[in-house]
């Protein structure tokens, strides 16, 4: 890696209005100085980089800036990236994780809980960080939570992802893909987001936490589930947004009421964002000033990394919940005598007796071996029982199966934006079930493939974001 110019960087984290000067980040190892804003005795710094770890002595320059005391820092450590460094500083460790990117100019050094750019020297790189507050983990099925974060992380300096384990667990943040942060502050090891509230001590403990790591930052907070209201409200100089994804009361699992809360999002929330018809008119109904419909979106392989011939083989990806009709399945099943019937997720109820054998359940999958799962296949399905929640559901699966070429059939739910897409089918019981599946597994042709996928490489995560962000600033 090529050696960056110097940079002025305000270190947000850890050490409350401190500043971290990089002049030195390329093979040769780390160097600079900190200068904090009040006094403090700082001690060592150490870098691990893969299994070497090496530990330096911080000294105290003679210089001065702006009445701050200056500690120098040089580690002579080959960089392989990304890197993991920690200070010492009055009794206490903190940590912070540093990356390395290229991305077409300039070197991108972006190091939770900020970024370091080195577009130009000595400028202070930081703007806003965003905080996502999230239903799942980031180690779950991908799913609209991470995805999103993903695409929005690109607008920020810096990015948090909290989920379920976030409260459960307690440690120095995680670093994950690009420059996401998962903090772990352990402030409500026995919360189910599902079943209650916070109490006012969780979320104090939870906002002071996430405080910590913010430090004096401006923040865009995307709530995605009404429980972290309570979180969100309490993060100063927060904007907050609430990215509805499902009509939440409604999910089986979920036993808390959570519309008093989703009203009060929507009346405090800069932006309201709906993933649905439905979910957009509830929203306006609770008062949302401010509602942007922000459908799903996917993440395919290319045409080009398709396999030259498809397996008899229809899929569906995701879990098997209470909504999953299983009438359908077999229906698909019974459309192509020779196709056999992959179902990729978990299974979260019991199977019922007598399903066709060719039908065959293939469990978990991480999602870059999902997708090249459905890049195998030819007829992408979505058999859902119809309800209320069903009603206001954009499913991701069906934007991930166009981004493989797969033509969709599907049962009428709220993804009024993807009927219109090309290769997507509704059917509305079991016979025009079958009749659709019959008809996409027999009819598709390459070229409809390449039109799939074409249209699903304009609904792109990054459309989305960018929406989002647009809305923001305007």
């Amino acid at each position: 890696m090529d050696s960056a110019p110097p940079l002025r960087v305000r270190w947000i984290g850890g050490v409350r209005g401190a500043w971290l000067y990089l002049d030195r980040a390329g093979p040769g190892g780390l160097g600079g100085w900190i200068a904090p804003d009040k006094p403090l005795e700082l001690r060592w710094i150490e870098v691990q980089s893969g299994p070497i770890r090496i530990r330096a002595s911080l000294t105290l320059d003679s210089e001065r800036l702006a009445g701050r005391r200056l500690y120098r820092f040089n580690v002579n450590l080959p960089l392989s990236w990304p890197a993991h460094v920690k200070l010492a500083a009055a009794g206490k460790t903190l940590s912070l994780f540093v990356f390395a990117r290229r991305k077409g100019g300039p070197i991108v050094l972006p190091a939770p809980p900020v970024a370091w750019r080195a577009s130009e020297p000595n400028i202070a790189a930081y703007a806003r960080a965003l905080v996502v507050l999230a239903p799942i983990d980031w180690s779950f099925r991908r799913q609209r939570s991470q995805q999103l974060t993903l695409a929005l992380s690109k607008h920020y300096e810096a990015t948090y992802y909290l989920g379920p384990a976030s409260l459960r667990l307690k440690g120095t943040p995680v670093a994950a893909e690009e420059h996401i942060v998962l903090p772990l502050l352990g402030s409500a090891p026995d919360l189910n987001l599902a079943e209650r509230r916070f109490s006012a001590e969780e979320a104090f403990a939870c906002s002071e936490g996430l405080s910590a790591l913010l430090g004096n930052a401006s923040v865009d907070v995307v709530v995605q589930f009404p429980s972290w209201r309570d979180v969100a409200t309490r993060l100063r100089r927060a904007r907050i947004v609430y990215d509805c994804i499902d009509d939440h009361g409604r999910l089986p699992h979920v036993t808390t009421p959570l519309e008093g809360d989703e009203r009060a999002l929507a009346l405090e929330a800069e932006l309201s964002v709906a993933t649905s018809e439905a979910l957009e008119g509830r929203l306006t109904m609770f008062g949302a000033r401010n509602v942007l419909r922000s459908p799903n979106a996917g993440v395919g392989s290319s045409p080009d990394a398709w396999p030259h011939y498809r397996d008899a083989a229809i899929v569906y990806l995701g879990a098997i919940e209470e909504w999953f009709d299983f009438t359908l399945l077999e229906s698909a099943a019974q459309a192509v005598p020779e196709a056999e019937v992959r179902v990729i997720g978990a299974c979260n109820v019991a199977l019922p007796p007598g399903l066709s054998r060719r039908i065959r359940f293939m469990g978990e999958m991480d999602h870059a071996s999902a997708m090249r799962a459905l890049s195998h296949a030819r007829v992408g399905i979505i058999p859902f029982r119809r309800s209320a929640l069903i009603d206001a559901v954009d499913p991701v699966k069906a934007y991930e199966y166009l981004a493989a070429g797969l033509p969709v059939v599907m049962t009428p739910m709220g993804a009024g934006h993807l009927t219109d897409a090309p290769g997507v089918s509704v059917a509305h019981d079991a016979a025009s079930f079958r009749a659709a599946v019959a008809r996409a597994y027999g009819e598709t042709q390459p070229t409809d493939r390449d039109a799939f996928a074409a249209w699903a490489q304009r609904e792109t995560w990054d459309t989305r974001a960018a929406a989002i962000v647009a809305r923001l600033r305007d």
